[in-house]
């Protein structure tokens, strides 16, 4: 055992001889180490590589340079990649590595989500108040009129409410005997344009008049155009009403 080890030692220190020149020297082969089965890979690398040149002596060894022989160690060293690890590229892998999720922006959502509202409400406002105008006009004529029938102190009459530059007049008439017209004219009160929308113009009064009174007390409806920033397109009101004094007049009273 101490013979072969010293032949295998003396193998190692004189790598260049030849087999003949190690079977005369030492008596016995060095044993051929075997090498282990390499990886499909890792074998077709080896055979890829080109081969080195060899020398003009016969006894030479094939590889001049013993780094140049393939390392068996260090290719089965080497680490593997599992085929499991790398996905297969398919059509459905390459669509999903080539989306890219759009970039989101919610302030641009935002505004789209409030003005929406603000459009179909402007839209409908100018409908509405397009709608009224034309209404009113067609009803009560450019100056906004109404009329009543009534009878007062036992003549018949006749009570007419008109708005005219956004004032109110109420004016009876009433037939005399002597076939004569008798005017009287009252005002209505002041009027704060900022509780009309702006728009006292626009005010349509009616008149209701009492009845089974001698001296029936007549009451007016006073009603504005819709504001923009009036929750519904409420419209303002207001009533008023003339009421019989001791001197067979009239006096207004607000309510």
């Amino acid at each position: 055992m101490e013979a072969l080890l010293e032949k295998t030692r003396n193998y190692q220190k004189h790598p260049t001889m030849s087999d003949d020149e190690r079977d005369e020297q030492f008596g016995t082969p060095v044993p051929v180490t075997r090498r282990a089965s390499l990886p499909p890979r890792q074998r077709a690398a080896v055979a890829s590589r080109p081969a080195p040149k060899a020398t003009t002596t016969n006894d030479a060894p094939l590889y001049n340079n013993t780094a140049e022989a393939p390392d068996t160690e260090r290719l089965q060293n080497e680490p593997q990649e599992s085929p499991a690890l790398v996905p297969p590229r398919t059509r459905r892998n390459r669509a999903i590595q080539a989306y890219a999720p759009p970039r989101r922006y919610p302030w641009k959502a935002l505004i789209l989500g409030t003005s929406i509202p603000v459009v179909v409400y402007t839209v409908l406002f100018l409908i509405l108040t397009g709608w009224m105008l034309l209404t009113n006009t067609l009803t009560y004529g450019p100056t906004p009129t109404s009329y009543a029938q009534a009878t007062i102190n036992g003549e018949p009459s006749v009570v007419q409410v008109s708005n005219i530059n956004g004032a109110i007049y109420v004016t009876i008439l009433q037939a005399q005997h002597n076939g004569s017209i008798k005017a009287s004219t009252y005002l209505g009160p002041a009027l704060d344009p900022s509780a009309w929308n702006g728009n006292l113009r626009g005010i349509v009064a009616t008149v209701e008049v009492a009845k089974g009174q001698q001296n029936p007390t007549i009451t007016i409806h006073l009603t504005g155009t819709i504001g923009y920033f009036h929750l519904l397109f409420a419209r303002p009101t207001l009533t008023f009403s003339l009421m019989p004094d001791k001197q067979s007049g009239y006096k207004v009273v607000q309510s």
